[in-house]
């Protein structure tokens, strides 16, 4: 089976993280291409999507809706994984690209055979507000790979600063969008109540973002510390951070 992804170049982030682990697994058993969409390169590729037998998207730009619409028209199988709530994220765009937002989604959806979310969560806030969908929609939870984080560099508490002792407990969080952000405030009250009964506990919050030195010099206080050295974190982007509570 020949499977076709519309990539976009130059990011790092989470759903491109998933889109190179989905296509790595994929190619085992298929020929995988994966063709970049925010480019104009990806004509010099009509070839391979005619002979496709997939279009696997997991994004909405202006590349990949044209890739769509041409294995439409082709007449090939188009799968699109929605990764996040397109009408909430909406609201932390500007310009062009706000008005552009939410159409650019909708034809992405409804142009494909089947839609898959990560996570019923997601799920149930997408078919609130489109029911159409229900019917060509699946969830399928986020793989991993079990020998990347065989490989990852471990550390002890001691290397953390901790006692043997203490009790630890850890958050990853996209500090990029301010509904996700938001969602620390709620961790730190919570933690703070459990800190309370367990004295001896501590909270990494790890993460990158716009938002992250905002919500960092809130969290300056004579319970909570920030470190940005970014201990934790194996592969990332540099611009993420790392606050720890306790």
């Amino acid at each position: 089976m020949k499977i076709i992804f519309p990539y976009l170049e130059n990011r790092i982030d989470g759903p491109e993280k998933w889109r190179k682990e989905l296509a790595s697994t994929l190619s085992k058993k298929n020929k995988v291409i994966e063709i970049p969409s925010n480019s104009l390169s990806f004509f010099l590729k009509i070839g391979e999507i005619k002979k496709a037998d997939i279009i696997h998207s997991y994004n909405q730009s202006f590349g990949t809706l044209l890739i769509l619409l041409l294995a439409k028209i082709l007449n090939k199988k188009v799968v699109h994984t929605v990764h996040g709530n397109y009408y909430k994220e909406k609201e932390s765009k500007i310009g062009i690209k706000k008005l552009l937002w939410l159409p650019a989604n909708k034809m992405c959806v409804y142009l494909a055979d089947k839609i898959t979310f990560p996570s019923q969560y997601l799920y149930q806030e997408i078919i609130k507000k489109e029911p159409l969908l229900k019917k060509k929609s699946a969830v399928i939870p986020n793989g991993i790979s079990i020998e990347n984080i065989e490989s990852i560099k471990g550390y002890s508490k001691r290397d953390l600063g901790l006692e043997k002792s203490q009790v630890l407990l850890m958050e990853v969080t996209n500090f990029t969008l301010e509904e996700k952000a938001r969602g620390v405030d709620l961790l730190v009250k919570a933690f703070n109540l459990f800190h309370q009964k367990l004295r001896n506990s501590t909270l990494f919050i790890i993460g990158g973002g716009k938002l992250l030195n905002q919500y960092k010099y809130k969290y300056q206080t004579k319970n909570i510390q920030t470190n940005g050295s970014g201990l934790l974190l194996q592969g990332m982007d540099r611009s993420c951070g790392l606050a720890q509570t306790s």
